[in-house]
C-alpha cells in the first residue's frame, strides 16, 4: 500500500467513526426526555442520525468504495420507502369511519380547495384546528351530512372545532373543553354512544413543560376511556418523541406508510406530527392531502370500532 493509499484509508477509517458515533447518538436523542425546545427540534430528524450511522459503519468496513457507495444509497432507499411506500390495506371486516383533520393556519388555508378535498374524502369525522367561526359556517353549508359537535371556536389561532356525520350527533355530548395553555388551544373531548372523539392542538415544544403538560394530559384521557375513543389532530410532536410514543403505545396510529407521511411544514414536509390514534379500534385505509394557505397537510384515515 502507498503513503497516498494508506492517507486515503485512513481519512476513511475516521470519517467513518466519526459518522458512527455522530450518528448514533443523533438517533438515540429520541429516548431522551424533551426537556428543552431545541431537542425536540432536533428529535425530529433522528432518522438523518440513523443514515449517518449506516454509512459511517461502511467506510468502515473492508470493501471497495463503490459497494460502500451502494450500501450507503440502499439505506437512504429504506428511509425513503418507509416514509412513502404505501402499506398494503384489508379491507375492513364491518362498515368503517372515515375520520380527517388539518391545521388550518389561522384560517389561512384556501376555502374553495379545502371544501373540495374534504368534499372528495366525505369524511365521518372532522377535526380541524386553527379554525374561526366563519370557516365552520362555510364549511358546514358546503358539507351538509356535517355539523358542529363541539363549542363554536375560539378564534383562528386557538379555535378548534369537531364536526360529526348527523347520524352521529344525535345524541353527542361535550364531555370537557380543555384548553392547552399558553396559547389557550381548544381541545374539546366530544362523546356518542359509543364513540369518544378528543380533538388535539398541544402547544408546541418552544414552551416543553407546557407541551408535555398537554401530552400527559391525553396520555390520561386514553387511560380513562370508556370506550373506543379517537384522538385526532395537530399532536405537535412525531414518534421520534418519547411522550408521544408513551402516549400511543396503548392504542393505534392510523398510517399510509411505514412511517407515516410527512405532513409538516407544507408544502415540503418532512416530519409527521400531525395523527389519528385510535384506541378500541383497528385502522384501513389512510393518506394525506393538501391546501393552499396552510404549513400542515391534512390527514385521513378510515376506521373500525371494536
Amino acid at each position: 500500500m502507498t503513503a497516498q493509499q494508506r492517507r486515503v484509508s485512513g481519512i476513511r477509517r475516521s470519517l467513518g467513526l466519526g459518522l458512527t458515533l455522530v450518528g448514533g447518538a443523533w438517533y438515540a436523542l429520541r429516548w431522551l426526555p424533551s426537556l428543552d425546545f431545541g431537542l425536540p427540534a432536533w428529535q425530529t430528524t433522528s432518522l438523518a442520525g440513523l443514515v449517518a450511522a449506516a454509512t459511517g459503519i461502511t467506510l468502515l468496513l473492508p470493501v471497495r468504495r463503490r459497494v460502500s457507495l451502494g450500501t450507503f444509497l440502499v439505506a437512504v432507499g429504506v428511509v425513503a420507502a418507509a416514509s412513502w411506500v404505501r402499506l398494503p390495506v384489508q379491507p375492513p371486516q364491518t362498515p368503517a369511519l372515515r375520520v380527517a383533520a388539518i391545521n388550518l393556519q389561522f384560517s389561512e388555508a384556501d376555502p374553495a380547495e379545502l371544501r373540495e378535498e374534504l368534499a372528495a374524502l366525505d369524511p365521518d369525522v372532522l377535526v380541524l384546528a386553527e379554525v374561526d367561526p366563519a370557516v365552520i359556517d362555510d364549511l358546514v353549508q358546503a358539507l351538509p351530512r356535517l355539523e358542529l359537535a363541539s363549542p363554536t371556536p375560539t378564534g383562528a389561532d386557538s379555535g378548534t372545532a369537531v364536526l360529526l356525520a348527523r347520524t352521529l350527533t344525535g345524541s353527542s355530548t361535550v364531555r370537557s373543553t380543555e384548553t392547552s395553555e399558553p396559547a389557550g388551544h381548544q381541545q374539546p373531548l366530544v362523546e356518542t354512544p359509543g364513540l369518544s372523539v378528543q380533538a388535539v392542538h398541544t402547544q408546541a415544544p418552544t414552551t416543553p413543560d407546557a407541551w408535555q403538560s398537554d401530552l400527559d394530559r391525553l396520555d390520561r384521557v386514553a387511560a380513562e376511556r370508556r370506550q373506543p375513543l379517537i384522538m385526532v389532530g395537530d399532536f405537535n410532536a412525531s414518534a421520534d418523541h418519547p411522550g408521544f410514543r408513551q402516549l400511543a403505545e396503548g392504542g393505534t396510529e392510523c398510517r399510509d406508510t411505514l412511517l407515516g407521511s410527512p405532513t409538516w411544514p407544507a408544502p415540503v414536509p418532512y416530519v409527521r406530527i400531525d395523527h389519528i390514534v385510535i384506541f378500541g379500534g383497528s385502522c384501513g385505509a389512510a393518506g394525506s392531502f393538501g391546501v393552499s394557505g396552510t404549513d400542515h397537510r391534512g390527514i385521513w384515515a378510515d376506521v373500525t370500532l371494536d
